[in-house]
């Protein structure tokens, strides 16, 4: 069923959320200064096999 298969990844990812969320809130930026937040996220997706643009924004 689906929605097994779903909190089944969400149980293996919690881990990793719980710490993506901590970074965020431990590392705050003004609007439109998110220097730090960006790169962290560009890096996420970058280890991903995503293609990622920077300094677009």
């Amino acid at each position: 069923m689906l929605k097994d298969k779903l909190f089944t990844l969400l149980e293996e990812k919690e881990e990793q959320m719980i710490q993506d969320r901590r970074w965020l809130h431990e590392h705050p930026e003004l609007s439109f200064e998110e220097k730090e937040t960006s790169e962290y996220i560009a890096k996420f997706y970058e280890g991903k096999d995503c293609q990622v643009e920077r300094n677009i924004g």
